[in-house]
């Protein structure tokens, strides 16, 4: 399934850890960086559900610890379907459609 993950994470130093392991997650489970805060790819339910479990915990932890910048922290998931994935407009710099999409499973240079 075709996934956005958008998030706006406050910059404190707090914040920048918790931004910097929401980033490390979201490459690990094989999403791609199109603007500083997206990230686009073909993941499964499984793995969706992992990281909103993962920015869940991260961001009750952050409120446990008393770091109350993380009370403005978002993170949104919005799961896409293959054909609106093909009707995507890119206006500007463009990503490579078929490798997020997994189309083509690596880009050589």
């Amino acid at each position: 399934m075709i996934v956005y993950i958008v998030y706006d994470i406050e910059s404190t130093k707090a914040g920048n850890r918790r931004r910097n392991k929401i980033v490390k997650k979201l490459e690990t489970i094989g999403l791609y960086r199109i603007q500083k805060s997206v990230f686009v790819g073909n993941i499964n339910k499984n793995e969706i559900d992992e990281m909103a479990v993962f920015c869940e915990r991260l961001i009750k932890e952050a409120l446990k610890n008393e770091e109350r910048d993380a009370l403005s922290d978002k993170i949104y998931i919005f799961p896409v379907s293959q054909e609106n994935f093909e009707n995507v407009r890119m206006i500007g710099e463009e990503f490579d459609k078929d490798m997020v999409s997994d189309k083509i499973k690596a880009l050589i240079i």
